[in-house]
């Protein structure tokens, strides 16, 4: 029997969603595989449905598991006994044996945090940005990246896959009352390695003037070299998987709660 499990974690102390051959700090996949262990006494292997790099969270993330027999107990209850307490268990679903939590997702949603106003409690979960960002030039920069279909220039390592053309449906941008908080929300039917987080720098980089409008179309043509890091990991959460055989209306917890009202900016 298989079933999809849905998952959200804080990813601050582990080395990414996927399990390595050696990893310190340890992956999300190999602290979930080794408490399954615990609780079926028998091997688990997890399938997720994607990967994140270190440091990011994911506030909704899917991984398949074929169990050996029926569950007579709550599976979620009695694995968050086992699980550190920032992974969590939020539900389990039986779907088909064929049913696959990479390829059959149609949609993935990030959401990227970034705050102006230097603060020890969002370090975990949102970048902070030391200098004056021109918000209006990133929306403008942003509509151009929702009009691209091929992504070779914003992936970490575009050889590795087999394509890297990607869907986006759309990017948004919101803050808070104050204006000292960002969140960047992008829609898309799939992400390329390091995709966002390079797309983030970018964003920052013509947000802080370093590189114009021009520069920036340029760039993600590949006749601009930017010379830039990816953005920071901690502002970066997986929010939303989208299966058309999953009921969408689950509880997804917030990832920053002191944030209550998010405004759209256009």
């Amino acid at each position: 029997m298989r079933i999809f499990v849905h998952l959200s974690y804080k990813g601050t102390s582990y080395r990414g969603w996927q399990r390595q051959a050696a990893s310190i700090p340890l992956t999300v996949q190999q602290i979930v595989e080794e408490a399954l262990v615990i609780m079926l006494k028998y091997d688990c292997y997890i399938s997720g449905c994607g990967r994140t790099d270190a440091g990011v969270h994911a506030s909704t993330f899917y991984f398949s598991l074929d169990l050996k027999k029926s569950l007579d107990f709550d599976f979620c209850e009695r694995l968050n006994r086992v699980l550190p307490n920032d992974i969590v268990a939020i539900k389990q679903y039986e779907v088909e044996d064929s049913q696959n939590t990479r390829f059959d997702a149609y949609e993935r949603i990030y959401n990227y945090y970034f705050h102006l106003n230097s603060n020890p409690f969002d370090a975990e979960i949102s970048t902070f940005i030391d200098c004056k960002l021109d918000i209006d030039i990133m929306i403008a920069a942003a509509a151009i990246l929702s009009k691209m279909k091929d992504f070779k220039f914003l992936c970490k390592q575009p050889e590795k896959h087999r394509t890297t053309t990607c869907s986006i449906n759309y990017i948004r941008f919101y803050t808070n009352k104050a204006r000292t908080h960002y969140r960047v929300e992008i829609s898309a039917d799939r992400f390329l390695r390091g995709m966002i987080r390079i797309m983030m720098s970018r964003l920052f980089m013509i947000g802080n003037g370093k590189i114009s409008l021009h520069e920036f179309e340029l760039w993600i043509n590949g006749q601009f070299d930017t010379h830039s890091k990816p953005a920071y990991p901690q502002g970066l959460f997986l929010t939303d998987v989208k299966y058309e055989f999953l009921d969408s209306g689950i509880t997804v917890i917030q990832n920053m709660p002191n944030q209550k009202a998010w405004l759209p900016l256009k």
